[in-house]
């Protein structure tokens, strides 16, 4: 379940997500803990002005990589309080949009 959408500025939300493992399924995971903000999403618009989900940034840290692993990027977030800055780069695989999240807004990036 995903979080209130924070608003970044420039057509751009971002939403938490937590994820908990299924520990009937997962016994080797049954030691870890729900994880309340394991990433995020960032939800924007295309050039074309439709809504775009374009996927989801994992939170570097250990509990995350031990899920996760490799298969992935992992993005680190600023210490648990506001405003909230993201690195690197976030760059949508469906239409392209690039930018940084820093002090909790939105920038973009040039193309």
């Amino acid at each position: 379940m995903a979080d209130v959408a924070i608003d970044l500025g420039h057509g751009h939300t971002l939403r938490f997500f937590a994820w908990a493992p299924n520990r009937a399924l997962n016994p080797h995971l049954a030691d870890l803990s729900d994880i309340a903000r394991a990433g995020a999403f960032v939800d924007h618009y295309t050039p074309g002005g439709a809504p775009c989900m374009g996927g989801a940034i994992f939170f570097d840290t250990p509990e995350v990589r031990r899920v996760f692993r490799d298969e992935r990027a992992f993005w680190t977030a600023s210490a648990e309080g506001e405003p909230l800055t993201l690195t690197p780069s976030l760059r949508c695989r469906v239409c392209g949009d690039h930018g940084v999240v820093r002090a909790g807004r939105w920038e973009p990036c040039p193309s």
